[in-house]
């Protein structure tokens, strides 16, 4: 049977691998699964409306000019306490498409008295179970951002989706990564299996990385119904929720009580299954005689072998008159006690060794499943090190490197000898490695440091980043520009980029500098360093351009930072003498 996908949540992508870790598909959606039982969304497709009640405008006519601008509207109603607008007037109107949310607040931006900002949504839908869990900690964070509202709302079979609310972008981003991490539980991973045992890392950088050198817990039995039912069982015996993500393949843990040795011993727990479920690829062989061979055929022991081991572990070799037991030698050992089979008789399969394809020395340490053949941990570590930091190089599909055989290899297999940090950074640079092969098919966001991916020329004209929630027009990769062409809005670009050189030659040749709190230009013809803006009367060091809120602090300033007020003596009545007093002065009402 085909090994089932395994599915990463890379920044704003879902992605699923198959062998060799190559990409099968790649899902950009605005929905975003995180998990199999967690999506999460996030859009700016709405606005927040108010206006001046002498302004003329009503709730009709406002309704009226959304209409004309968007069409059919996703919503259109009175903001409630929690969303406010500069007046009482406040209005949400939610839109299909982010272009006409932008284009709507374009046009209201021309009018006088009216106060318009776009809206940023947050999406969280998870089970029931799953939002109870967090709901503590979600109520937490809540409390310290209560310019966002947050709504719980009730969806089908039995799913709640919590629903955030706010015009500040930079918070909205912040709350998103933070949710994330709550919903996503806490990753199961195993002190057993610790990475040094393996000799994949020493000791001492083991204990620097601490966690991260842990491998993660999982086996194909938790996705199954009989998983199911053993991983609630064990839930409820500590008072948690454990949930068996099947998509990333991973068991997420959920304790509201976050009590960490709780947590290491369903950790424990969770490892000794799947220790003791990997232990059925041990084989244990019984020999038999003839006659005693046709009396174990007749007695109905094999029957009762394959009811207590399940029928794949039990299997007849009649050529050898032999019984074969797929299980541990503990469990082989208590069966032959149980059925009188003959203990002398019991063997363990011999360990087969070879040479690694690398080195060429004798090992037996890593076997890969798809094509049998070997390689020593150090070699493969190696490998998989060239593949994760040689970004220039073509590595995916990563296959046997066997000479003359190109099988890929297996997820299982990685997932086994590597720990989850190397396995999702493995995976993270085949998808860098696949994006990078269709530049003129895929563009990252235009926020700088931002590593999320839309699709040039696609489906949609804007790009509303799920990461940072940045919007970029996907036909010219440039700040969304709606109601405006790609031609005409680089134009404008153009034009005032001009006008900026133009007056930064300006500035440079007349002497002027722009105020720090207002921009107005300010023009020093002569006298001292202090000068007041015209637009916004705020007082100022010509010097260093640092801003005071009166004059007699400017000159204090003045004569501490830079020896005086920029004036030879006698040149001026504000000379130092003055200055002085006024710094006396301000030194008296210190």
């Amino acid at each position: 049977m085909a090994e089932p996908d395994i599915q990463r949540h890379i920044e704003g992508a879902n992605a699923s691998f198959i062998a060799g870790c190559v990409i099968s598909r790649i899902s950009l959606d605005s929905s975003v699964r995180i998990t199999n039982k967690l999506s999460v969304k996030a859009d700016a497709n709405t606005i927040l409306l108010s206006w001046r009640p002498i302004s003329g405008l009503g709730f009709g006519i406002v309704q009226e000019i959304l209409h004309s601008i968007a069409g059919a509207l996703r919503f259109c109603h009175r903001s409630n306490q929690d969303i406010r607008g500069r007046w009482n007037t406040s209005t949400l109107a939610g839109f299909y498409q982010p272009e006409h949310a932008l284009e709507a607040i374009k046009h209201f931006n021309g009018l006088p008295h009216v106060d318009v900002h776009l809206i940023y949504n947050l999406y969280f839908t998870a089970p029931r179970h799953l939002s109870d869990a967090v709901l503590a900690d979600v109520r937490d964070v809540m409390s310290q951002v209560p310019d966002v509202n947050a709504v719980w709302e009730e969806s089908r079979n039995d799913m709640v989706t919590l629903r955030l609310s706010g015009v500040n972008q930079q918070q909205a981003v912040d709350l998103k990564r933070i949710l994330e991490a709550l919903f996503a539980g806490h990753i199961a991973t195993s002190r057993d299996l610790n990475p040094v045992i393996k000799g994949e890392l020493d000791i001492e950088t083991a204990e620097k990385l601490g966690p991260t050198t842990q491998q993660e817990i999982w086996h194909d039995f938790f996705r199954t119904a009989s998983g199911a039912i053993w991983l609630q069982h064990l839930a409820r015996d500590y008072g948690i929720n454990i949930m068996s993500d099947k998509l990333q393949q991973r068991l997420r843990i959920y304790d509201p009580l976050e009590d960490e040795k709780v947590v290491e011993e369903v950790e424990h727990q969770l490892a000794k299954k799947v220790f003791l479920l990997n232990g059925s690829k041990e084989s244990h062989v019984i020999h038999f005689g003839k006659n005693d061979f046709q009396e174990l055929l007749a007695s109905g022991k094999v029957l009762r072998a394959q009811s207590t081991l399940g029928t794949s572990r039990v299997n007849l070799d009649i050529l050898k008159k032999a019984l074969v037991l797929h299980c541990p030698r503990v469990d082989a050992l208590l069966l032959a006690s149980q059925l009188n089979l003959p203990l002398t008789q019991l063997e363990h399969t011999t360990t087969i060794t070879t040479t690694c394809s690398q080195c060429e020395y004798t090992t037996d340490q890593i076997k890969f499943s798809a094509c049998n053949h070997f390689i020593c941990r150090d070699c493969f570590n190696n490998q998989i090190h060239i593949s994760i930091s040689d970004l220039t190089g073509n590595y995916f599909p990563l296959v046997c490197w066997h000479a003359d055989c190109e099988t890929p290899i297996v997820l299982s297999d990685i997932r086994r000898n590597t720990t989850g940090v190397t396995f999702d950074a493995l995976l993270n640079a085949s998808l860098t490695r696949h994006i990078r092969s269709y530049p003129d098919l895929y563009r990252n966001c235009r926020t700088p440091n931002c590593k999320s991916v839309y699709f040039r020329d696609g489906s949609y004209e804007i790009f509303t980043c799920p990461t940072c929630l940045t919007q970029t027009c996907t036909r010219c990769d440039l700040q969304a520009h709606a109601t405006w062409t790609c031609e005409r809005y680089k134009a404008h670009l153009r034009k005032t980029r001009r006008n900026e050189k133009l007056l930064d030659d300006y500035k440079a040749f007349a002497g002027t500098k722009e105020c720090p709190k207002c921009a107005t230009l300010i023009e020093k013809v002569d006298g001292c360093h202090h000068v007041e803006c015209s637009g916004c009367h705020t007082h100022m060091c010509w010097e260093c351009s640092r801003v005071f809120p009166r004059s007699d602090i400017v000159y204090q300033h003045m004569n501490e930072a830079h020896g005086g007020n920029g004036l030879v003596d006698g040149e001026d009545g504000d000379s130092d003498e003055d200055s002085g007093e006024d710094s006396d002065e301000w030194e008296n009402e210190e």
